[in-house]
């Protein structure tokens, strides 16, 4: 049995998504199969793959099972480094905030961004809260401070937004198609490109609309990066080329590029 797939870390208070860990059974000849039919357990305890939260920080030991083949990882759960809803403007920021950037612009500017923190769309999100449908062309400062110059870890928790199906309903997908990040977003950490592969976002069918399926999470991790001390600037700009109907097919509605919902940053 074999894991691929970002699940080293995980936000505090964040549903676990065993969607974005993909494993695969090995026949002992060379063959590999991507199973879905797993179990998870920490220690003797089974635990629900599907909606598993965790309250407090720390790791844990994770065993995963599938007939007699097991293999254990281990998860980190973590207080993220910043929330993606702390926006600010630049001089509203007092010395040691992390914070996003908020960019004023014109109402009708591709570059205005905004969060989406209403109870009924966010109880899913790390700190009920998101920047949601970001669009192409925006450009999003996230500030990082920094404590002393050092080396880390920098992940950064997304969920596929494009509308593959509707119940009739503007607005009402039933199933978010998948996203591969890479194509999503270029990146810059203090002004120098940082490559990011093709993590995929995973998308979520469901037979009625609910709002859970705008926060299907899932970790990219962008490697390791040099922090400077004090202030730290993460630039994502958005060149999504996924375009899709947003209106049911009846309707004559336009077609949209929409990227992936941003939930939290974790330097690690």
């Amino acid at each position: 049995m074999e894991f691929k797939g970002c699940l080293k870390a995980w936000p505090l208070s964040t549903p676990v998504n065993f969607s974005s860990l993909e494993v695969y059974q090995n026949d002992g000849e060379g063959n590999s199969t991507l199973i879905s039919d797993y179990a998870v357990y920490e220690g003797d305890t089974l635990l629900d793959k599907t909606n598993l939260k965790y309250t407090e920080t720390g790791t844990h030991t994770l065993t995963i099972k599938k007939d007699t083949y097991s293999k254990t990882l281990s998860l980190q759960i973590v207080t993220p480094t910043m929330e993606a809803e702390n926006i600010k403007l630049s001089s509203d920021a007092a010395a040691g905030d992390s914070y996003l950037e908020k960019v004023v612009v014109g109402a009708n500017d591709p570059s205005t961004f905004g969060v989406t923190n209403a109870a009924n769309k966010a109880a899913l999100s790390s700190a009920i809260g998101y920047v949601g449908d970001v669009k192409e062309n925006q450009v999003l400062k996230f500030h990082l401070y920094n404590e002393e110059a050092s080396k880390k870890d920098l992940l950064i928790s997304l969920a596929s937004s494009i509308y593959q199906k509707t119940d009739g309903s503007v607005w009402h997908p039933l199933e978010i198609e998948e996203i591969e990040a890479n194509k999503c977003f270029t990146i810059k950490f203090n002004d120098k490109e940082v490559a990011i592969d093709s993590s995929t976002l995973k998308g979520k069918a469901t037979s009625a609309f609910t709002f859970d399926i705008y926060q299907n999470w899932n970790l990219v991790d962008l490697g390791e990066l040099d922090f400077l001390s004090g202030d730290n600037v993460l630039a994502l700009t958005c060149i999504s080329t996924y375009h899709t109907k947003a209106h049911p097919v009846t309707d004559t509605g336009d077609a949209r590029g929409i990227g992936p919902n941003i939930d939290c940053l974790m330097a690690l």
